[in-house]
């Protein structure tokens, strides 16, 4: 059977590598000309973590990843720690896996070359995928240069701006979330706190919040400040976007403004987010990872959804031969997960950007009493997410 995937980042690739295992030939469409280090950090929880051993990865990647002792909470201001999760300790001996972060560009260099073992499948750069047609026995993938391309099964991997979602729906759902986000990379030599390099971080404000956490086995701190801004076509040069991040952070912890201060780099990135959409396929075509179920990354699950979308697909095309069926089946089985985490995702945006300072210091008060005095109630809170296992959902 032959399988075509539209996109060569997180889902296209380990979708590509467990459906090759189960003897597909897997032919992948990337637009861009080659694997792009654009600079990004990504966390790996225990349920993404399981996946990456099932892939076969998650050796090749251990000299790049980061283990966090734990995630903290901080006010943005202060510097206070408002609320800890013993990240470490408890994905080891409670949800059966390793939390660690890893640059997504060494993990989608171990994807692709954990692909290219497999004779039967290919890649190609440059070419974009742009629409589909079905006929009784296939569907064609149409490329932007023209050329057509058949298949058995069509997986929109193609992200957030999804071509093959857009021609599943009339229209598209996707809105900007009156949020966007800088990006940044800092040396880590540079930053003279152990909290901070020792730690993943939430530092939490009105309207806005910033997260730190460290790459590259400690070598690299990785900077996302997510701010409250109507949308913005100007993305400006990286020094303008350092300025203008200064600016949107002015106040705040001075460690945090240092480690602004050290990035080589920063990027500013539009936030989209949908509705959980009541179908992801038509025919023999599925969507898969972000083109299935764009959320906001207050929760670091993005890259994870689409690890356990790429474990859950393939196991069901692989026991049976009816693909309209398997296709309607994987739906039904990560709809409710997926739409509860990116609800659960725009939860907690809301709540770090709470204006009511108040308020917000009184939540989180309880919310540490509540650790203090009944920490396994806290922590079941995250089972459901962390815990998950894929093989027993097929």
């Amino acid at each position: 059977m032959n399988v075509l995937i539209s996109g060569g980042g997180i889902a296209g690739l380990s979708a590509g590598i467990l459906l090759s295992r189960e003897g597909f030939k897997v032919t992948v469409f990337e637009r861009s000309s080659a694997l792009e280090d654009l600079g990004t950090g990504v966390q790996i929880s225990p349920n993404g973590y399981k996946i990456l051993q099932l892939l076969g990865v998650d050796k090749k990647i251990v000299p790049d990843i980061f283990e966090p002792e734990n995630i903290h909470l901080r006010d943005g201001f202060s510097g206070k720690i408002k609320l800890s999760l013993p990240v470490k300790k408890l994905s080891r001996n409670r949800w059966g896996g390793k939390y660690f972060n890893v640059k997504r560009f060494d993990l989608l260099r171990a994807l692709l070359d954990e692909l290219s073992n497999y004779k039967s499948s290919k890649i190609h750069f440059g070419k974009s995928l742009i629409q589909y047609e079905q006929t009784k026995k296939n569907v064609i993938a149409i490329l932007e240069d023209g050329s057509k391309i058949s298949g058995d099964i069509l997986i929109g991997a193609d992200g957030v701006f999804s071509k093959i979602r857009q021609q599943i729906f009339s229209k598209t759902e996707l809105n900007y979330s009156g949020n966007f986000a800088w990006r940044g990379l800092a040396d880590a030599s540079k930053i003279n706190c152990p909290l901070i390099l020792k730690n993943n971080l939430i530092w939490i404000g009105p309207k806005k919040h910033a997260v730190t956490t460290i790459l590259k086995n400690g070598s690299l701190i990785n900077f996302v400040g997510i701010v409250e801004k109507p949308a913005e076509n100007k993305k400006g040069t990286s020094s303008d976007n350092q300025l203008s991040a200064l600016e949107d952070f002015k106040g705040w912890h001075k460690e945090l403004i240092t480690i602004l201060n050290s990035a080589k780099s920063i990027h500013r990135w539009p936030i989209y987010s949908a509705r959980p959409f009541k179908k992801w396929s038509d025919g023999k075509v599925i969507l898969i990872g972000d083109a299935a179920h764009p959320m906001v990354p207050s929760m670091a699950q993005g890259a994870v959804q689409a690890l356990e979308d790429a474990a859950i697909l393939s196991n069901l095309l692989a026991k049976s031969s009816d693909v309209t069926r398997s296709l309607s089946t994987f739906h039904k089985t990560r709809l409710n997960r997926t739409s509860r985490i990116q609800s659960l995702s725009k939860r907690n945006l809301q709540t770090f950007h709470l204006s009511n300072s108040i308020f917000r210091n009184v939540m989180y008060f309880i919310a540490f009493l509540l650790s203090k005095i009944m920490p396994s109630l806290i922590r079941k809170r995250f089972d459901w997410v962390y815990a998950y296992e894929t093989n027993s959902k097929t």
